[in-house]
Order: C-alpha cells, then structure tokens, then sequence
C-alpha cells in the first residue's frame, strides 16, 4: 500500500514538474514573439496624390497615425475615401503646417469624415475662407489647436520618435510659407523630414540632421531647396508632390537637376501618383500607384 502511495506522489509531482516547465515554455515563446512583433513593426508613409498640393498619412507603428496636410478643397474625397480604404474612422495627430488652401483646403471635410484626437499647425493666421472653415472645423470637434515649434516632440517613445524642427518659438515670419511646421519623423534608423513649403533659408536655422527620405520643400519651387540643404540632409529619396503641367512649373529643373547631382532618388506624385514608404528595423521601400 505504501509503495503505491509513494508511486502515486512520485507521478503527481512529475506531471506538476513537466505543467510548469510547459507553462515556462509558452510563456518565453509569446514574449519572444511579441519582441519579434515589437521589432518588426512598419511604419507605412503615403504621400497621398493630391495634384498640385501635400497631403501625407502616416500608420505609426505604435498603432496611431497622422495626417499632415489634406491638399486643397477639390481633393477632399481623394484623401477621405483614401484613409477610409486603410480602414480608419479616426485620426490621432493631424497637421496643418500653414495657412495656403493647398494644404488645408480639404482639413473640413477630413474633420467632417474622421475622429480626430489632436490637431497641430502654424501661429501664423489667415484671412481666408478656407483658414476659417479649418478653425471652425476644429473648434466643432471640441480640440484646441495646438502651434509647435523646435524641439517639440509629439511622440518620442521606443524606436519612434516624431519631432518639430520650425518654426523657430520666438521668431516672427513674414509669411506663411516660412512659417510652416517642419517634422521630422524618426522610426529605428530611418528619418523622413516634412518641409510644408519652407524656403531653404529657413530650414537652414533649424537643427538639421542627415535623413533618408525628404518631403520636397514647397512643391520642388527653386525657393524651397539648395546645394548646402542637400549637403547637410543628404538624403537618399525624394518625394515631390505635384501636379502634371502645373502653371507653376514644379519642380524646377534647377531642383531636379540638384537632386540628381547629389545622388537621390526621386519619386512624384505627377508620375507614380500615390506612394508610400515602408520601413521597420531593417528595411526601406517603396510602393506606387502608377
């Protein structure tokens, strides 16, 4: 009788022995793999084609995203109907980084379509319908704007880190242009820096830093890029969103050929139209429309 007790504890205390070391197994290979997941995560960036104007979408790697920018009142429903087939009904972060209705023109709509949590833009105000319709759009939403400047940062967290380059806190511009909000989104090695339509004289006062991928200054107008920005920036992919035979005749050859002298990479929404960049840990890609 005793030696069948004993041999009853001795199973009792062997299966209690192989459940914890299954249950330590399991639990080492869901946090490996949740390491893995964290490690491996995308940032998805597109730069949506709005013809002659900005508008980006960014699906954060944390699971949020942002709106920079929404192009002009014409491509409202380019822009709703895009998000929307992402899946999104609300926005985390939107930016305005000025007041010109080529980057604002569609924040109404956007604001009438989505859920939106924060909203960041320029101090330098406007006397126009469409700067109005943006601020009644936001004050209808019940969020306060927001106007960052340098060193700024509207996510820093992890391996992701979104930081405000300009406007400059206590500088006065002089238009609006100059007084756009610059970011610089940083995901493991791999920066994208948004420009809005800065002149180069302007984002030269900011503490810039070599990058990979540049949102083209204002459209690729001679204004917005130079020899020593390129220097300094040195990056290995350009984005110019623009429209095909553009009265303005963006980009400016004098852009493109800097561009092409400097060794970049460059892609328009003129000819590839919607593109976006994909990138984690390891890697950098892109995808277009066209």
């Amino acid at each position: 009788m005793k030696k069948k007790i004993i041999v009853f504890l001795i199973i009792v205390v062997i299966i209690l022995i192989a459940f914890g070391l299954r249950q330590c197994y399991f639990k080492n290979s869901e946090e490996n793999n949740n390491s893995n997941s964290s490690s491996t995560a995308e940032i998805k960036v597109h730069f949506i084609d709005v013809g002659q104007g900005d508008s980006c979408f960014i699906e954060l790697p944390n699971n949020e995203t942002m709106l920079i920018d929404s192009g002009d009142a014409k491509h409202s429903n380019v822009v709703t109907n895009y998000i929307n087939s992402l899946g999104y009904g609300e926005i985390d972060y939107v930016v305005a980084t000025h007041a010109d209705a080529d980057h604002i023109g569609a924040m109404a709509e956007v604001f009438d379509d989505f859920e939106i949590k924060n909203c960041y833009t320029s101090n330098v105000k406007s006397n126009t319908r469409t700067y109005k319709n943006f601020v009644k759009a936001v004050k209808n939403e019940g969020i306060k704007l927001q106007y960052p400047h340098s060193n700024d940062h509207i996510i820093k967290e992890n391996n992701l880190d979104i930081k405000v380059k300009g406007p400059l806190e206590n500088r006065t511009y002089t238009n609006t242009n100059d007084s756009s909000v610059v970011l610089q989104v940083s995901y493991f090695e791999t920066d994208y820096l948004f420009t809005g339509d800065s002149e180069y004289q302007t984002l030269l006062e900011y503490d810039l830093e070599p990058i990979e991928v540049l949102k083209v200054s204002h459209h690729g107008s001679k204004t917005g890029t130079s020899k020593r920005l390129l220097k300094i920036l040195m990056p290995k992919y350009a984005i110019i969103s623009a429209a095909q035979r553009n009265k303005y005749h963006h980009p400016h050859i004098q852009v493109m050929n800097m561009l092409k002298n400097a060794g970049v990479n460059i892609y328009k929404t003129s000819e590839s139209g919607t593109i976006t960049a994909l990138s984690d840990a390891t890697h950098l890609e892109f995808v277009t429309e066209k």
